[in-house]
């Protein structure tokens, strides 16, 4: 099951975007993606990880089999990241999303 949900004040196209997280995520994860402001994505960035700053991307995943996993977006965030990586913010978007789905599978960055 895969679910978009956008909280946040930006736009998107949310039908494209869950076309392609059906394309990449895999059908048996339970996989909610969550776009929200700028605030809240800051506070939920010191909450989980004591960082008094906004970022892009937070992920929260479960091992336990049947879980809700969840892919939490800034979308204003990406933005300003889509132009400092020759982006436009719909493929900025899908990076995130496949850059969280990578955190679900357990695939880590150092």
């Amino acid at each position: 099951m895969i679910e978009i949900k956008n909280l946040s004040s930006v736009k998107l196209n949310e039908k494209k975007l869950f076309q392609f997280s059906e394309q990449i995520i895999n059908k048996n994860y339970q996989v909610e993606v969550v776009f929200i402001d700028r605030n809240e994505i800051k506070k939920l960035n010191h909450e989980y990880r004591n960082l008094d700053q906004e970022t892009d991307i937070l992920t929260f995943t479960d091992e336990k089999k049947g879980s809700l996993h969840q892919i939490i977006i800034c979308p204003e965030v990406a933005k300003t990241n889509s132009h400092l990586f020759n982006n436009n913010l719909e493929k900025e978007v899908e990076l995130l999303i496949f850059h969280g789905w990578q955190h679900i599978i357990g695939n880590h960055h150092a």
